[in-house]
């Protein structure tokens, strides 16, 4: 398998996994693998694009969770105040 088919397939894994366990844990890991993926084709060093995996997963994790938790739980609110 060429490098781009795996991210590519890391990406559909935690996407999954991301819908069996909603914590938008899984999103941000699925996130790096996606882009990844798209930077796979023009680096051909594998450290290299473990470390961009690594690296976007992570900023992914510390910027993006935070953001996307406060909007989720905004929106369980409104849900739950609407059936009141």
């Amino acid at each position: 398998m060429v490098a781009w088919q795996i991210f590519a397939g890391l990406c559909l894994l935690f996407l999954i996994l991301e819908m069996v366990v909603p914590s938008m844990f899984f999103l941000n890991f699925s996130f790096g693998a996606l882009l990844t993926a798209f930077i796979a084709p023009y680096i051909y060093n594998w450290t290299t694009l473990i470390i961009i995996f690594a690296t976007i997963s992570l900023v992914s994790l510390i910027f993006l969770r935070p953001i996307l938790m406060k909007k989720t739980i905004f929106y369980m609110v409104h849900l739950i105040a609407e059936k009141q």
